[in-house]
């Protein structure tokens, strides 16, 4: 009860100090998870709306902590995103997920893709494009069937040193989506100034499909200028068959959801029924 009391205590005194102390700590855990093999990715398929075939899969990156039990990305990355650990944890899903994907394109099929997070402070590292070049390179595959997705996390002129990355990666043929489109102050700059293949409508417009006319209006206007400029969109967050039903009638290209799956262990995946 002490302790408990002094913590809060410190917290309201100084609470820059505790929240330091606490993303310390965190990034220790971390560093000892990786060690330890704690860290695992999902992978929930994306749906071809037109086909009704898995298309490829978003990576999804789960950890069990020995001490703490799971914790959730939306915890743990958004403390990490400006420290130098985040490097590591890209690293890891990086790594996996292309070693995954090896296996899931011998054991299904080879014209399935993948698709990674990616943090705008990953984008910063000069050498993130040539790593990830190369490690698709020596697992033979193919630079068009890789997507980052990167989300809007701040103003389009304080990305600009991610360009080189981004134009790199373009240039060979990796896919860039940008993730959570529409929710950002400035979703419509980023298509205008970066090398954007595909845009991920976000759940926040998906949800309330069919009932809400204003976010049908709002979906179908985004993929209206998608086509115009050539990118592919994909839907996130259907839950149900009268949403997917209005993303057909508004020629939306891909979905994603629970209505199709939820994220799978790769053992799972290569259960699927494709």
């Amino acid at each position: 009860m002490k302790f408990f009391l002094e913590v809060i205590f410190i917290s309201k005194l100084n609470p820059t100090i505790y929240n330091i102390n606490k993303v310390h700590e965190l990034i220790n855990d971390i560093k000892e998870g990786l060690m330890n093999n704690e860290f695992s990715l999902f992978y929930q398929p994306i749906i071809n709306l037109k086909s009704k075939k898995i298309e490829g899969f978003e990576a999804l990156i789960r950890w069990s902590n020995q001490k703490k039990g799971n914790i959730s990305p939306e915890k743990f990355i958004p403390l990490v995103e400006n420290e130098y650990i985040i490097l590591d944890i890209g690293k890891f899903v990086i790594e996996q997920s292309v070693k995954d994907l090896k296996i899931i394109k011998k054991n299904i099929n080879q014209g399935l893709k993948m698709s990674i997070n990616v943090s705008i402070n990953e984008l910063i590292n000069k050498s993130y494009s040539d790593n990830l070049i190369q490690t698709l390179y020596l697992n033979n595959i193919p630079y068009n069937d890789y997507t980052i997705e990167i989300t809007e996390t701040s103003s389009i002129k304080d990305i600009s040193s991610i360009f080189e990355n981004l134009y790199k990666l373009k240039k060979v043929g990796i896919n860039i989506a940008l993730d959570d489109f529409g929710v950002g102050y400035s979703s419509l700059s980023y298509l205008k100034y970066l090398p954007i293949s595909t845009i991920k409508i976000d759940k926040l417009f998906v949800s309330n499909l069919p009932k809400n006319l204003q976010d049908k209006v709002i979906v179908s206007s985004i993929i209206e200028i998608a086509k115009s400029m050539n990118i592919l969109v994909i839907a996130e967050g259907i839950e149900n068959i009268e949403q997917e039903k209005v993303l057909v009638s508004v020629n939306c290209n891909f979905g994603q959801g629970y209505f199709y799956s939820a994220p799978l262990q790769l053992p799972d995946v290569l259960n699927l029924n494709f």
